[in-house]
């Protein structure tokens, strides 16, 4: 995202089981990131946050 220039500010994380079962999470963030550094914290509290529990 650096090299164009591109910002944002919504999250995504989509995991896919073996089974074939999806879980999407999202989390909007109060500022605009473009590394993948910055994007690392939101996306490791996404993974934390209750398993299974709060899909979208």
């Amino acid at each position: 995202m650096a090299p164009e220039a591109i910002e944002g500010r919504t999250i995504t994380l989509k995991i896919k089981a073996t089974t074939f079962e999806v879980r999407t999470r999202a989390a909007t963030l109060p500022h605009y990131i473009s590394s993948a550094a910055d994007m690392m914290p939101p996306l490791t509290k996404l993974l934390q946050v209750g398993s299974g529990v709060g899909c979208s």
